[in-house]
């Protein structure tokens, strides 16, 4: 009993040195809803090193007439943009909104699925359901070493590294039915634990975040970086204007 009772505990404590570090850039997040043209999703400021997020609602095509796309139809869609390696003529057939967001990182705590629209100032034109965003760039980690991406989404985020998928988190009630399958069990309080990267601090890469809400209701959207043998941190890129670079943030690449 005593032995299990140092797991239990051993194990509290682990879930804890997750949790700290998420909610507190869960808490940065939510203060960016009020901030000027800031939101949770990005800012309509650009900033060198930091990931483009580009909005598109499956609903409506570019010239904003109804495509009919029904839920099953638009997750098939979603996943054979992603299993096409991420090519964006898939998705020109779609209403894509001209106003663009820029962040450093995506830790999207749960809110309701209309503060997508809300953030990219297209409330009034999209509704809260079957949209997606696509956020790309370059990244560097911090440092040489074997690295692997962790996610937790309601409905689904989709992460790769040069144009391959390393991490795909999904609700259960929403698969998308990815080729792509976790290889190991998710450490709380992810839902998903990705491929092992061998990466390297000089060398940028390619990134390609693919996040979205299906049916409408509430939306989120956790992606967290562990270096092998370390802890789980929010992912998060230093950009240009950081003069305090948080411990293990990531070079954004201009």
């Amino acid at each position: 009993m005593e032995v299990a009772s140092k797991m239990t505990l051993a194990r509290k404590l682990a879930i804890v040195g997750i949790l700290v570090p998420l909610l507190v850039s869960a808490t940065r997040a939510v203060a960016q809803l009020s901030s000027g043209n800031d939101s949770i999703f990005g800012s309509s400021k650009r900033t060198a090193g930091v990931l483009i997020g580009i909005l598109y609602d499956f609903k409506q095509d570019q010239k904003r007439q109804q495509t009919q796309l029904g839920k099953e139809a638009f997750e098939q869609a979603v996943t054979a943009f992603v299993e096409s390696g991420y090519d964006e003529g898939l998705l020109n057939k779609y209403y894509r909104v001209p106003r663009a967001l820029y962040t450093s990182q995506l830790h999207i705590p749960t809110i309701n699925a209309d503060s997508a629209p809300k953030a990219f100032g297209v409330e009034k034109m999209v509704e809260p359901r079957r949209w997606v965003v696509h956020y790309k760039g370059q990244i560097a980690p911090p440092e040489d070493g074997t690295y692997r991406f962790v996610g937790d989404a309601d409905d689904f985020v989709f992460l790769a590294i040069n144009g391959k998928t390393v991490l795909v988190a999904e609700h259960p009630n929403t698969p998308m039915h990815a080729q792509w399958q976790p290889k190991e069990n998710a450490p709380e309080p992810y839902r998903t634990s990705g491929d092992w990267l061998n990466l390297r601090a000089g060398e940028p890469v390619d990134i390609d975040i693919v996040t979205g809400e299906s049916p409408g209701g509430s939306y989120r959207c956790l992606i967290g970086v562990q270096k092998r043998g370390g802890p789980i941190l929010p992912f998060r890129l230093s950009v240009s204007q950081d003069t305090q670079v948080e411990p293990g943030s990531w070079r954004g690449i201009p």
